[in-house]
């Protein structure tokens, strides 16, 4: 359900990175190209897709696939900003698969969120399942900047629109032994601020 290509276009004289992602319900992809002029990031483009089979034949499709184009193009200009004044938590279940991309277990995922000001906020993640984690990190937002300062985690990350790609390096207990995510945050509903994750332990 997730596809990494990393290759180079002739057609947009850039090296790209791309992630696809399909949701759990078979119709939904995110999708994310980011270009680069050798190490610099020089474009990037998101979209969230829907997979329809019969919108030239169904009046009730299309009429679906013209609402939900017009609800992206309002969506799609709106920058990732997480709450700054509600505390919660985000929950949901994140797929395992190994480098062949075959299956190897579920982890249920919590994110909780508590504001610490207009532009930063403390977040415990935990894993449970098939991977069991659980870390604690202050985020901080300047603009589509992001930086995490520990406690246990400490790293960056910059949004392009409403993806936000980070780089976080989690520090043991014991302020030795480091694991490094790569990931892709993707805020699918600024209203009701339904994320879609990929992370790369």
């Amino acid at each position: 359900m997730f596809v990494e290509a990393n290759y180079y276009s002739p057609g947009w004289q850039a090296d790209l990175r791309t992630w696809n992602q399909v949701l759990a319900d078979g119709e939904t992809q995110v999708y994310s190209s980011v270009l680069h002029d050798g190490w610099t990031v020089c474009a990037v483009f998101n979209g969230v897709y829907k997979r329809t089979t019969d919108r030239e034949t169904n009046p009730a499709t299309q009429k679906l696939v013209d609402e939900w184009r017009a609800l992206e193009q309002e969506r799609g200009s709106r920058p990732q900003v997480l709450p700054t004044k509600q505390a919660g938590a985000w929950t949901g279940t994140l797929f395992v698969n190994d480098a062949d991309q075959q299956t190897e277990g579920t982890v249920q995922v919590r994110i909780d969120h508590e504001p610490t000001s207009l532009r930063s906020a403390r977040h415990t993640v935990t894993w449970s399942g098939h991977l069991d984690r659980q870390y604690t990190f202050d985020r901080y937002r300047d603009g589509a900047r992001t930086m995490y300062e520990g406690p246990e985690v400490f790293g960056n990350a910059t949004s392009y629109g409403r993806a936000l790609f980070t780089v976080q390096h989690l520090v043991g207990a014991d302020n030795t032994g480091v694991e490094k995510i790569r990931g892709r945050e993707f805020l699918i509903d600024p209203d009701t601020r339904e994320l879609a994750i990929v992370w790369q332990p």
